[in-house]
């Protein structure tokens, strides 16, 4: 059986943190971190032999919100390379890095102002 072939019989991704994962095209390793557990962890609820636990759901529920809300002032499709791309708004950090240190609130402010149209 050819590659593309096998391919092509994978069951399609249900889990949502392989989903969100596969949309931000981030690797296994950047989304642990992204969401503060461990590769395995994550790895263990893409594949559903565990399930997360309600810290792990809140996690991915942030990281969704904050995608939504960048998709809110940017085309949805720009929304991976800005989390990865250093950011003047954010003293030169990455988005990514702000959610790694928790720091959500200073990318909802200036998703609130860019969307309100204050100048940053």
């Amino acid at each position: 059986m050819s590659t593309s072939t096998a391919r092509s019989r994978r069951a399609p991704v249900t889990s949502p943190f392989a989903a969100l994962r596969i949309e931000l095209d981030l690797s296994r390793p950047a989304f642990s971190r992204l969401l503060g557990f461990s590769e395995r962890a994550v790895a263990s609820w893409e594949s559903g032999a565990q399930a997360p636990g309600e810290a792990a759901t809140r996690a991915l529920l942030q990281i969704e919100r904050i995608r939504d809300g960048a998709a809110r002032v940017m085309k949805a499709k720009a929304v991976p390379a800005w989390l990865l791309a250093p950011n003047e708004a954010f003293g030169g950090l990455k988005p990514i890095e702000l959610i790694e240190r928790g720091e959500h609130d200073r990318i909802w402010r200036t998703l609130f102002s860019i969307e309100a149209g204050v100048p940053l």
